[in-house]
């Protein structure tokens, strides 16, 4: 996922922290996410095409996520490409502050999806 500083950053089970990011949208109104695509209104197929975090200069830091998402369902059959972006100060741990960075990056992903989920659905 890239280094800060000296600090390689890794994620074991970076579909489980995607998966653990799409629940979120549960908790906004109008937004159910399901794991059995027979009951789906809308079925989302994302695919990670990019995620990584890095030093900018020695004191600040950049965290990309792009994803493609699949859109099928009645009458909806597309795709889009998503991007968040943060940059930020390194004030203290390089490893901790990467990691939110991250989270801050898919948070806007998230964002954008779910205002294109509410259109297609």
């Amino acid at each position: 996922m890239g280094t800060v500083g000296l600090t390689p950053l890794t994620m074991a089970d970076i579909s489980g922290w995607l998966r653990s990011g799409f629940r979120t949208l549960n908790a906004r109104q109008g937004i159910h996410i399901v794991d059995d695509p027979h009951s789906a209104h809308l079925v989302l197929r994302v695919e990670i095409l990019k995620a990584y975090a890095m030093n900018i200069t020695t004191e600040t830091r950049t965290a990309n996520i792009v994803m493609r998402v699949r859109y099928n369902g009645k009458d909806v059959s597309n795709e889009h490409i998503y991007r968040g972006t943060t940059n930020n100060v390194t004030w203290f741990s390089a490893e901790k502050e990467s990691y939110g960075s991250l989270n801050a990056a898919l948070e806007q992903v998230l964002d954008a999806i779910a205002t294109d989920i509410r259109k297609r659905c």
